[in-house]
């Protein structure tokens, strides 16, 4: 076993600058962008959620009361279910055969045919 652990090292002159500087921005940018979507996620709703009180205050609308919804977890697969199958349902049902055809058609075009006038003034 301890010869196992004597093979196995770290050659930390293979890494040159450039290589870690472009590694830790990578994780770098990463970690704040995901960072960034966090706190949106977060602000996001509590925004909607004022724009509708400060909304039904300028009206007069009173605002029923805030309740949690506690919504079990086989409800939320099965409604997550019934979204993906129905979403599924909506692609066209193509035919899976392909069929090739090897016929060789001659469509003559302008844009086909150039290679013959190119090559008139060509001597071989």
């Amino acid at each position: 076993m301890n010869n196992i652990i004597i093979a196995i090292t770290w050659d930390w002159g293979a890494f040159d600058s450039f290589a870690l500087t472009v590694g830790v921005v990578g994780v770098l940018v990463v970690f704040f962008a995901l960072l960034f979507l966090s706190i949106i996620y977060r602000i996001v709703p509590k925004l909607i959620n004022f724009k509708f009180k400060r909304r039904a205050k300028k009206n007069n609308v009173a605002m029923p009361a805030e309740e949690e919804i506690l919504v079990p977890g086989e409800v939320n697969a099965a409604i997550g279910a019934a979204i993906y199958l129905y979403l599924n349902d909506l692609h066209d049902v193509e035919n899976p055969v392909l069929t090739v055809d090897n016929r060789e058609v001659r469509r003559q075009s302008p844009w086909s045919d150039k290679h013959q006038f190119l090559n008139q003034n060509v001597k071989r």
